[in-house]
């Protein structure tokens, strides 16, 4: 069964991750889906980006490089609501589930994820925030 893509024209991603290749696999498949994309490896970047760009959704590690995935949802709070993310970590524990979710993440996700689950839930969480587009 295919899902139904909302409108992506004007969507833009944010897909923060530190495995290049990963990084660029997975923001080949979002630009496919129509989403305009943007890279960071590192927290310091995702903050950098999400000041200049309104992000509509998110991808990132949970293990990036300065101020890490969720260290960086905690700033872009102080400044910006955030946009719907998905958190990747190469352990994924209880407490760090309950952080995530704390941080109202969509999932926590292995990493590196599946790039075809990943980007079936990023298609249905743009679906949801997004489907009047």
């Amino acid at each position: 069964m295919q899902m139904e893509m909302p409108s992506t024209h004007g969507l833009n991603a944010l897909v923060a991750e530190g495995q290049v290749r990963f990084r660029s696999e997975l923001v080949d498949v979002l630009r496919e889906m129509g989403l305009n994309t943007y890279e960071a490896a590192y927290g310091s970047e995702v903050l950098e980006i999400v000041q200049a760009v309104e992000i509509h959704a998110l991808v990132i590690d949970a293990d990036l490089p300065d101020v890490g995935g969720l260290g960086a949802v905690r700033i872009i709070r102080t400044f910006r609501k955030v946009p719907p993310f998905l958190l990747l970590a190469s352990e994924i524990t209880r407490a760090l589930q309950a952080e995530a979710f704390d941080a109202q993440a969509v999932s926590v996700l292995r990493n590196p994820a599946d790039i075809a689950l990943l980007s079936q839930m990023l298609a249905a969480t743009l679906a949801k925030c997004y489907g009047g587009c």
